[in-house]
């Protein structure tokens, strides 16, 4: 949009943005010439990988230096060669590292400018509180999805481990976010989990609509347009603090509509969690 204004074809109206009366025609051939320029970069990055003669020399060359010469310094001009195998020890404490450390989930404090029917801040009382995603069990959640149809019990005691750790211990019950696609995912997920912290679960969410997948709309206007009045409460609640369970966190708006849509009815703040976390950390 910042392009198109440059380009004098919107202008910034409030917190959104409408059309001018220029003409404007999409720059085509820029796009192409520059996705050239790309592509090419790419290839010499690949080459630069492959490479069997000196590093430097291949660079400066990049830069268009047609005096550069032979470094001597570099690992092809010196025949040396860092070993490809490390440690199984340094391997494992890595993969340690990298899967208990947790995405913090900030909450979103404003609804987008957009069709959609809320608009401005949202109520602190309606928001979501601080959540959190795992990290590092990339393979384990995606064969669980879209292959065996249930999450590895390693998956729930990680997610355990998480929640004892990033968690209010004052959360008293668990509920979690439904899916036409994967109807009995989450559920058995949740349940598992709600076991593993001795809370009890209460499935009070409901899909009254279906709803596209987040990741196929194009901003947030669109993606809370896409799960408003999607869901509904289909039962009282319990009125302390409530654990709100997903797979996976991407455009953190069907939680901060699930949050918004607990509290208005009752319950206590609202933790959301997940498996993975694949959205951006806009505000």
């Amino acid at each position: 949009m910042v392009q198109l204004e440059v380009e004098g074809a919107v202008t910034k109206v409030g917190r959104g943005w409408e059309r001018t009366l220029a003409p404007w025609q999409y720059p085509g051939e820029r796009v192409t010439a520059v996705n050239a320029w790309r592509r090419a970069e790419q290839a010499a990055m690949e080459e630069y990988c492959a490479l069997s003669g000196c590093r430097m020399q291949f660079l400066r060359a990049q830069l268009d230096d047609r005096e550069a010469g032979p470094c001597g310094v570099c690992d092809n001009c010196r025949g040396e060669r860092f070993g490809t195998d490390p440690d199984a020890v340094v391997l494992d404490e890595a993969d340690f590292a990298f899967r208990h450390d947790h995405v913090e989930v900030s909450p979103r404090k404003r609804w987008p400018v957009g069709p959609a029917e809320p608009s401005g801040a949202i109520p602190a009382s309606e928001q979501a509180e601080t959540g959190w995603c795992a990290a590092g069990w990339g393979p384990p959640v995606r064969q669980g999805k879209f292959v065996d149809g249930r999450f590895a019990l390693e998956l729930v005691d990680a997610m355990a481990a998480l929640c004892r750790e990033r968690i209010d211990p004052s959360v008293e019950w668990v509920t979690f976010v439904p899916s036409e696609r994967h109807p009995d995912l989450v559920p058995m997920f949740a349940r598992q989990l709600a076991a593993e912290l001795s809370l009890p679960v209460h499935e009070v969410i409901g899909k009254l609509r279906s709803t596209a997948p987040q990741k196929e709309m194009q901003n947030s206007a669109t993606q809370l347009g896409n799960i408003w009045g999607a869901f509904g409460i289909n039962e009282d609640l319990p009125d302390g603090p409530c654990l709100l369970v997903d797979d996976v966190i991407d455009s953190r708006w069907t939680v901060t509509v699930l949050s918004s849509l607990l509290r208005r009815h009752g319950s206590g703040p609202v933790f959301p969690v997940a498996l993975a976390y694949a959205g951006q950390s806009d505000p």
